[in-house]
């Protein structure tokens, strides 16, 4: 019976995306933004907390962000986490290219709309910093 209940809290919560189904997916949207990488880290992650975190009746929105600056990368996860541990949405990469540029990967569970990635793209080139 618990186990059985845990099957339905996955199917109500699309799934159950781990956050390697979220990379090793198909649906990924990469482009390059002409900008240091921790800008564009900051960018995305300040307006991915400001729209994203929050609480609902069971569960929690949570946006984990890591910048890896001996490495060059950060990264900007959006999950809800509940009862069944965490369901991933977005995982979002950010890669220094040079000093001025990076390159942008933003992996989605296949029941996230495609409309998010350009959101983030949007968010990255700093020509949006709203939450629409």
């Amino acid at each position: 019976m618990k186990y059985g209940v845990v099957a339905l809290w996955c199917l109500a919560l699309s799934g159950c995306s781990s956050l390697s189904d979220v990379r090793n997916s198909d649906n990924q949207y990469t482009f390059d933004v002409n900008d240091n990488y921790q800008r564009v880290y900051r960018n995305i992650e300040g307006i991915s907390k400001q729209c994203w975190e929050g609480k609902a009746t069971t569960a929690d929105y949570v946006v984990d962000a890591e910048q890896y600056n001996e490495l060059g990368m950060a990264e900007v996860a959006w999950k809800l986490v509940g009862m069944v541990g965490p369901v991933y949405y977005l995982d979002i990469e950010i890669k220094r290219v040079s000093s001025n540029k990076s390159h942008v990967v933003v992996h989605r569970a296949s029941y996230v709309h495609a409309y998010s990635e350009e959101v983030v793209k949007q968010w990255a080139k700093g020509e949006m910093n709203t939450c629409d």
